[in-house]
């Protein structure tokens, strides 16, 4: 076995006392920008129905010119893809060379830009430009999903703005441009979207969301479509509503009849300007205001009060005979602040273990119908005292009624956060399975389909840090049994990373 000489200089300095558990963890939010052209490797134990490519994307360059990110998903990111087919997997990796990217390497420091919490040390304007963070800002570190719009490939988060590449070389080809005209209201600025916009059963298109922020009155919040037949260009605005404040939504749900808004966290960037730190941080106002229904049909919104809640990840959602199952992993605070993305406290194991404010997978049911109606009973799915997120399901399954979900674990082994696995829980039956192998920390679990007919019948795709070794590898598990099939050691360490997907080849579809 090969170890990390990070990992030997540790243990030699004392560090011995670090669980097995936390060996390497530290690496996840290390500087790794190093760049592979295609690698191929033989993997007999790759199932046969692979033919495509999987792209996962995250940071990878946590610093420049003496200035450090404090949170990592404000650092420069990279994207890795997978080409999956014939017994093979071949892997690339490109630094993402983004307006923002490129004017940072060229001032050698982190350039303008509103950033989740800043850097240490902390950004300067002059005197004559107090808001040079804000308004000099190119806004593109985009790498948190990938979407396919037709035959456009391109990188998404929870800005209105989109970033394409191309899919072969992986260089980057711009901020993607929309044809339609515009439905943003006067006064009005289209800000933020959705990194986890949705494509319904029948149809083939996406819906997402558009955030509104008002120069002055109220905020929209806007469900839009962008259809496959024109690769995304023309935007069909499907209902626009008044909201009280600029809300923050990483995820909603849909069925066939409804979308499914959580209004609990929302922008005031008056928070952001001089003489307060362009962050997120400062920015992020929690706004509890009920779960929202909004009928797709009409229009008509209804909104369900319940115990208040955080989230980022909705599971998946449907309808049943007495109204709508809202699948989502909540927190009691917001996440998007504290010990879970301020990578001090992350790197801190003592803090990180004691942190409380874990993702809950839970289950509302709003009731629209029958006895119940206008309201909403609960029940808790995940295990307490776990951390349950980055969730994942058979996308054949999203919007009706489904058994099983993949997921990340925290603290799998119930006392350290860095405990990580890969968890199937099958709702019907209550079984739980894992993918657990102490040490090392896997990323969110995709899953390709190998059956029409069977929800869990294929695999799942990932990436895993070996962390006593510094390396990353490829993995793939059987979706059923959770038995492993293939695992491909990398050149090039991989980082925490986002969200995956895997695209089949044309031939495939």
């Amino acid at each position: 076995m090969r170890w990390n000489p990070l990992v030997l200089l540790a243990f030699s300095l004392g560090a011995s006392a670090i669980p097995p558990t936390d060996v390497g963890y530290d690496l996840l939010f290390a500087d790794t920008p190093k760049e592979v052209e295609q690698e191929c490797t033989d993997a007999p134990g790759l199932p046969s129905f692979f033919n495509g490519n999987f792209y996962i994307s995250g940071p990878a360059m946590f610093s420049i010119g003496g200035m450090k990110f404090r949170c990592a998903l404000d650092a420069f990111g990279k994207i890795n893809k997978f080409e999956l087919a014939n017994k093979q997997v071949c892997f690339s990796a490109k630094m993402l060379r983004t307006g923002f990217y490129n004017d940072s390497i060229k001032a050698n420091t982190v350039a303008p830009g509103l950033l989740f919490l800043g850097t240490d040390p902390p950004r300067k304007c002059p005197f004559y430009n107090p808001m040079c963070n804000m308004l000099d800002s190119q806004g593109d570190n985009n790498y948190v999903n990938t979407l396919k719009l037709g035959d456009d490939y391109t990188l998404i988060s929870d800005t209105s703005l989109m970033l394409d590449f191309d899919p072969k070389s992986l260089r980057v080809l711009g901020h993607r441009k929309f044809k339609e005209k515009s439905w943003v209201h006067k006064l009005h600025i289209g800000a933020l979207g959705s990194a986890h916009p949705l494509k319904p059963q029948e149809g083939n298109f996406w819906v997402e969301l558009l955030m509104e922020a008002p120069m002055m009155g109220k905020s929209y919040l806007d469900i839009y479509k962008m259809s496959n037949n024109d690769n995304g260009r023309v935007r069909t605005l499907i209902r626009s509503i008044q909201t009280n404040n600029t809300q923050y939504m990483h995820s909603f749900g849909m069925t066939k009849n409804y979308v499914i808004l959580p209004f609990n966290l929302a922008l005031d960037m008056m928070k952001a300007m001089p003489p307060h730190p362009p962050t997120m941080e400062n920015a992020f106002v929690p706004d509890w205001n009920g779960i929202h229904v909004v009928s797709l049909d009409n229009g008509e919104v209804q909104k369900f009060d319940l115990e208040p809640f955080f989230h980022v990840h909705v599971a998946n959602s449907y309808e049943n005979e007495t109204g709508i199952v809202f699948d989502i992993s909540q927190f009691k605070s917001n996440p998007f602040k504290g010990a879970s993305v301020d990578m001090k406290l992350q790197l801190n194991a003592t803090v990180r273990d004691n942190n409380d404010n874990l993702g809950e997978l839970k289950r509302h049911h709003l009731h629209l119908a029958g006895p119940l109606k206008g309201q909403v009973t609960t029940e808790m799915i995940s295990i307490p005292g776990r951390s349950t997120d980055f969730i994942k399901i058979n996308d054949k399954y999203s919007g009706v009624h489904y058994c099983v979900y993949y997921a990340n674990e925290w603290k799998h082994d119930d006392q350290h956060y860095a405990s990580m696995a890969v968890l199937k829980h099958n709702l019907c039956t209550g079984e739980r399975q894992y993918w657990y192998q102490e040490g090392w920390y896997p990323s969110e679990p995709f899953f390709v389909s190998g059956s029409e007919n069977t929800e869990d019948e294929g695999s799942l795709v990932f990436t895993a840090l070996h962390g006593a070794t510094g390396k990353s590898h490829l993995v793939t598990i059987d979706a059923q049994t959770m038995a492993e099939q293939v695992k491909v050691e990398l050149s090039a360490r991989i980082a925490f990373t986002a969200h995956g997907e895997y695209f089949p080849n044309k031939s495939e579809l």
